[in-house]
């Protein structure tokens, strides 16, 4: 699939972006639970090479990150609210390594659309490190040679609710946002 195509709005008020914190199957089943979001895409991307699979990255990620773009509508959920959720779900500090994951292809990186979007991302940023006193060492970069996952891999919380990393990693960590009034 054409990443221009997922990441061109369809109107004024639909945006998306691109985030990286550990492994995508935890960052779609999070944010899929989330209202304004329309629609998560979990893949590859900001890469140097093109059409990047498991097999090709797992090896030699050459900048792929595990990345899911999140397809959002603005006048539910502003980027300031997602990037807010987003460095709630991991810590933005510890750019290679989250959670258990470790390496270039687990890092914290968010990854924009347009030069008007990386603005808004870096002024985002700043206003966040002010507020709470600390420097978020996440990449900014643009998304680049991004390619989809198996059909399959779409989706994987809510349609493989029961199956292991789903009910004893993703289903605690929402439920402990919840808690904390996160999501």
């Amino acid at each position: 699939m054409n990443q221009n195509m997922i990441l061109s709005p369809v109107e004024n008020k639909i945006s998306s972006i691109a985030l990286s914190a550990g492994c995508f199957w935890c960052v779609e089943g999070i944010f899929s639970t989330i209202e304004g979001v329309l629609e998560t895409k979990i893949g590859y991307g900001g890469g140097q090479y093109p059409n990047p699979t498991y097999k090709s990255v797992s090896s030699n990620p050459d900048g792929h990150a595990e990345v899911t773009i999140i397809i959002y509508d603005t006048e539910k959920l502003n980027l300031e609210r997602l990037i807010d959720i987003f460095f709630s779900i991991h810590d933005p500090n510890k750019t290679f390594s989250i959670n258990d994951r470790k390496g270039e292809l687990y890092r914290s990186a968010i990854m924009y659309n347009s030069d008007s979007q990386k603005r808004q991302l870096l002024n985002i940023i700043y206003t966040y490190e002010k507020k709470h006193k600390i420097k978020i060492g996440t990449e900014v970069l643009p998304l680049i040679n991004f390619k989809m996952t198996d059909v399959k891999y779409q989706s994987y919380f809510s349609s493989n609710p029961e199956k292991p990393f789903c009910k004893n990693v993703i289903r605690p960590k929402i439920a402990e946002l919840k808690s904390k009034g996160i999501i």
